[in-house]
């Protein structure tokens, strides 16, 4: 599974102002709920959804289309231990694992698991459904680097351009390769350019260093590498152009091995920790509670 994080807020009835609010006491108070008609209530793009705890700060994200699943989630007969067993199905449903903090969460999925905008949706559907005056926004962490500091990588791997047709080396690419010059280009798209170390462990920093040179600013709509940075120690995705999330692999065979991995790399990994005291420092968020997200009323069903 891969990783990622996403800082939270939330805003009150109409107005702009940005508030920290730690949404764990919510989710502890409505998966506790032993109320199936009520939570059969979300959906997103036809699929069913629900929140289940697994331990800790973790919950289990999951969507679905499987009658058999909806029906003995409904019937409150469905044990989290049953739920896995259905998951290994093929076509039972997909899940993601979150593990929440104060003010962030990660979110960990296989490629057809839901992911932090499906989960951002169904927050606001279950706040709404509650008659909560509030709206719940998730930011994806995201990161970027500034060419001048490549210098500052210890290893590169594979190199990833891609050139628009008005970037200076376009045309010349294209008659370099075709052979043919002189040629009305109009229908000609980007070109994609990947450069891999010969070897797996090789380093092409140099390269990197150059292709920055040679490419220039204008039409480059792609520029990324796999490094290892000084900080980090470990290979990343690091993002020349445009922004990438924070994201790493996420491993364990259990819940609690899940949580564990977890909680490592919220303390630990470097590229995270610089993004989340970034965050912080933001002004325009005020941290409070507000006593009714806090503490919701349980519906009837």
């Amino acid at each position: 599974m891969q990783a990622t994080y996403y800082q939270y807020y939330f805003t009150k009835g109409n107005g702009q102002k940005k508030y920290w609010v730690d949404l764990r006491p919510f989710l502890q108070k409505y998966c506790s709920w032993k109320t199936p008609v009520f939570k059969s209530k979300f959906e997103h793009a036809g699929e069913r959804l629900y929140l289940i705890h697994t331990v800790g700060d973790q919950y289990l994200f999951l969507h679905t289309l499987d009658n058999e699943i909806i029906k003995k989630i409904d019937s409150k007969n469905l044990t989290l231990g049953d739920l896995k067993t259905y998951l290994a199905g093929d076509s039972a449903g997909f899940a993601s694992y979150l593990n929440f903090r104060e003010d962030f969460f990660g979110i960990a999925c296989k490629v057809l698991s839901p992911r932090g905008a499906t989960f951002s949706n169904y927050i606001n559907q279950v706040i709404e459904a509650l008659k909560l005056p509030y709206k719940f926004h998730a930011v994806a962490l995201t990161h970027q680097m500034q060419r001048k500091d490549i210098s500052k990588l210890s290893r590169v791997g594979k190199i990833t351009v891609e050139l628009q047709r008005d970037n200076q080396l376009h045309e010349d690419l294209v008659e370099f390769i075709s052979g043919k010059t002189g040629q009305n280009y109009a229908e000609v798209g980007p070109i994609e350019i990947t450069i891999r170390p010969e070897k797996r462990l090789g380093n092409i920093k140099a390269i990197l260093q150059g292709v920055s040179s040679q490419i220039g600013q204008k039409g480059v709509t792609d520029f990324e590498a796999r490094a290892v940075t000084a900080v980090a120690d470990k290979v990343i995705d690091v993002y020349l152009v445009g922004e990438g999330a924070v994201r790493h692999p996420i491993s364990g065979d259990t819940d609690a091995k899940i949580q564990r991995d977890f909680d490592k790399q919220m303390s630990k990994n470097a590229l995270l920790q610089e993004k989340l005291t970034e965050m912080r420092s933001n002004a325009n968020v005020q941290k409070t509670t507000f006593a009714d997200l806090d503490n919701p009323t349980k519906p009837r069903t």
